[in-house]
């Protein structure tokens, strides 16, 4: 309770999975990230005494899960949520998609090349026009920390290329 105190957050930042979800996987891992390490050290303190909590231990000990964490956030904060606004929003049409998409593509193709400003949350696929929910999951998700050459390795925009080709 003081750690969401502290961060102003009412409750935790993981949804429970009800149905298909569109954003769920991108919003969960931003959470999971957010809270990694209070999640490290409740189960270091209270003990991980069965298989399922031993497991989530070790995987909250494994960085590059961590790193994958991050990277899945980022694209739910600066790309799907965003995304899901503009279509969400009433005054858009289904004939101002098209441009919402090209300017995604567009994203896609560039966002290669600035992957150091996609993870400081200063490169966005629809520019200043870019609704992103900003609050201490984000600023966790921006701010450097030691996993960032992972995260970038992963290479976040072959995932976001990979999203459009199927989507």
């Amino acid at each position: 309770k003081d750690f969401l105190k502290d961060n102003h957050l009412t409750s935790l930042p993981i949804a429970p999975f009800r149905g298909a979800r569109f954003n769920i996987l991108f919003n969960n891992a931003s959470g999971v990230y957010f809270l990694h390490n209070q999640m490290k050290k409740f189960l270091a303190e209270y003990g991980a005494e069965n298989r399922l909590t031993k497991a989530v231990l070790n995987d909250l000990q494994n960085a590059d899960l961590i790193a994958g964490c991050k990277a899945l956030g980022l694209i739910g904060s600066l790309v799907t949520s965003p995304l899901w606004c503009i279509i969400d929003d009433k005054q858009h049409s289904i004939v101002d998609m098209n441009n919402v998409y090209q300017q995604l593509l567009t994203f896609f193709e560039e966002v290669l090349h600035h992957l150091p400003e996609f993870l400081t949350g200063d490169f966005l696929p629809f520019g200043v026009e870019t609704k992103v929910h900003k609050g201490p999951v984000y600023d966790s998700l921006v701010q450097e920390s030691a996993i960032d050459s992972t995260v970038e390795a992963m290479e976040p925009a072959e995932l976001l290329n990979r999203l459009a080709a199927d989507g």
